[in-house]
């Protein structure tokens, strides 16, 4: 929901704009309220991440669903974002492979991680 009611402010203020610039439409926003939605956070518990952690996906999963699990555990057990995870090179991390230290991308703040052994496995 949230979603479309960002889109549909987009155009409305496309519209308006095309309307001051003299083109001859009428607003269909004019007399329309554009909601939003109530924003839900969903977050997995201790016990839905473990179960998630230790699930073996099928020998014949594509590649990708298994790069995307690997991803997204190796996000969870660094607290990177997925931005900064796509950032991380080798070289951010240091030779014996326990922490790294990277400028994150959307803060540009310098963050120092340790490297747990969960962690390392990926």
């Amino acid at each position: 929901m949230n979603t479309i009611a960002k889109r549909l402010k987009i155009l409305n203020s496309v519209i308006r704009y095309s309307i001051r610039c003299g083109a001859e439409i009428k607003n269909p926003f004019e007399n329309y309220k554009i909601e939003h939605g109530k924003h839900k956070e969903v977050a997995l518990n201790e016990d839905e991440y473990n179960r998630f952690y230790a699930l073996k996906l099928p020998s014949n999963s594509c590649s990708s669903m298994k790069l995307t699990k690997d991803l997204f555990t190796f996000s969870c057990e660094t607290a990177l974002r997925f931005s900064d995870l796509m950032d991380l090179k080798w070289e951010n991390i240091d030779e014996e492979l326990s922490s790294f230290k990277k400028i994150q991308v959307k803060t540009e703040r310098t963050v120092f991680v340790p490297i747990s052994k969960r962690a390392k496995v990926y």
